[in-house]
């Protein structure tokens, strides 16, 4: 079985620049503060991370439509999930300028061995 050894984030819901959580093997619990008020936790991050495995392995995430995963003002997500024996998959999701409502052009996906 393959063990998750990283998970790389950027432009991904609350993480605008890229972030990289680096995981060994332990158990974990996420937990978060906001920098600008230490009482609230809401859109930190916690479940994209979480969720951010899910996109990278299948293309699918829990939000309405594909542009809820972009981090606003963003055009483009990536996540990449290392894996301890060295492989990547990596997806990543592009908004598109276009008349359609939701232009999306998304869920590539790319496995490196």
């Amino acid at each position: 079985m393959k063990t998750i050894r990283s998970i790389l984030l950027r432009g991904y819901g609350a993480f605008r620049d890229e972030a990289i959580v680096e995981l060994r093997d332990q158990a974990y619990a996420v937990v978060a503060r906001s920098e600008d008020d230490a009482d609230r936790s809401n859109g930190c991050g916690k479940s994209r991370i979480l969720s951010s495995i899910q996109f990278a392995l299948y293309g699918r995430h829990p939000w309405r439509v594909d542009d809820e995963i972009i981090s606003w003002g963003e055009k483009l997500a990536r996540v990449e999930v290392s894996f301890d024996d060295g492989s990547i998959v990596s997806r990543r999701s592009i908004v598109c300028v276009s008349a359609q409502p939701f232009g999306h052009i998304g869920g590539e996906a790319s496995r490196r061995a």
